[in-house]
């Protein structure tokens, strides 16, 4: 269940798993993690079809850089709360050129 503000910005999120076969055996870890990435965010339905948001190094589960960048990048204070707009794309592009990811 998502909650947005009247200027578009993402306030709150539920998130409800229902837990099948295939879910009881991935770890709690992964479930909250990425559970957390995708709703950082407004994504692509199409947004990890080709990569997962996480990765593993060293038996530790974590955000792969250029997901962890964009969500930073995402949440820079100098842009808008929320954007329709293709440009602020552009703007999200900028910020991860600059940053250390």
């Amino acid at each position: 269940v998502l909650r947005v503000g009247r200027e578009g910005a993402i306030r709150a999120v539920f998130v409800f798993l229902r837990m099948d076969a295939a879910l009881t055996e991935v770890s709690a870890e992964v479930l909250a993690l990425s559970q957390a990435v995708q709703v950082m965010l407004l994504w692509s339905e199409r947004a990890f079809a080709d990569a997962p948001p996480l990765a593993r190094i060293g038996g530790k589960v974590v955000l792969r850089p250029e997901v962890a960048g964009l969500i930073r990048a995402g949440y820079d204070r100098v842009l808008p709360d929320a954007a329709q707009d293709a440009s602020h794309a552009l703007r999200l592009v900028a910020r991860l050129g600059s940053s250390s990811v």
